[in-house]
């Protein structure tokens, strides 16, 4: 049975920073030999109005791990239906590049980062789900009027302290690229616990969270985030004096049976 006594230790999230992100620019993926994985993204030209079969996509410059959000403007006439969206993340070009729908992989396709949206009203809209990516691709699958979509922009979070960060004692520009890269890597996947990446497989794992902890320990030196996986781990010892090797926080907050974790 867990152990009741750390559980109160466990349920305080760590603070979580905010930082709000728009697009550099809109962009089009093209099919190059040259390039890798012989895809290449070119700058395009911004679109406002939108009917059906029109699609956008954003270059948020860099990858980001956040929540996706924009706005529906009226355009000539008020929308007397419903907007229907389809909205892909994507992390790389070819990622852009694929269509979803064929997807045969042995991953569950549950995991491909692809949203059906139905937008009754010219407001602003928050997707609820947390998304790892750099571009967004927005296709309009049908409208009954011409619609504006504007004010593009993800809420990126992480509960790493970036304002912490020294930079690597080192003159080598490579490494301070490897480095650049890999702290920021580290900041994204650290969200309520050290997640084992914030786009598949979105939860605690022992292993990870050792070295995840022991590079933080020199980064960003988030005690409070170490502590609670620590106290996570501890509420669920098992009897046999077994860890779990992976946690799926929501088991604590929401109460799920331990039989799931």
């Amino acid at each position: 049975m867990p152990c009741e006594k750390f559980l109160s230790k466990c349920q305080k999230i760590p603070q979580i920073y905010h930082r709000t992100v728009h697009p550099a620019e809109t962009v089009c993926c093209i099919d190059d030999a040259k390039s890798y994985q012989n895809c290449k993204i070119m700058s395009a030209p911004p679109r406002l109005r939108f009917s059906s079969g029109d699609e956008t996509v954003l270059d948020f410059g860099e990858h980001l791990v956040g929540f996706f959000s924009f706005q529906i403007d009226v355009d000539e006439y008020y929308p007397d239906a419903p907007v229907r969206l389809k909205i892909k993340f994507a992390e790389t070009p070819y990622e852009l590049s694929r269509e979803f729908s064929d997807y045969h992989g042995a991953l569950c396709a549950g995991w491909l980062q692809e949203e059906i949206v139905l937008c009754d009203d010219p407001v602003r809209y928050t997707l609820p789900r947390r998304y790892a990516f750099r571009y967004v691709k927005i296709t309009v699958l049908d409208t009954a009027k011409t619609v504006k979509l504007c004010g593009f922009s993800t809420d990126a979070v992480t509960s790493a302290d970036v304002s912490r960060l020294l930079p690597i004692a080192c003159e080598n520009e490579k490494l301070q690229t490897i480095d650049r890269v890999a702290a920021k890597t580290l900041a994204e996947c650290m969200q309520a616990v050290y997640e084992d990446g914030p786009k598949r497989d979105r939860r605690l794992w022992l292993g990870d969270f050792r070295v995840q902890a022991l590079t933080d320990y020199h980064t960003f030196k988030n005690d409070d985030l170490i502590k609670r996986c620590l106290y996570l781990f501890a509420y669920f010892w098992k009897e046999d004096d077994f860890l779990p090797p992976c946690i799926f926080e929501k088991t604590v907050l929401y109460d799920v049976p331990y039989h799931l974790v």
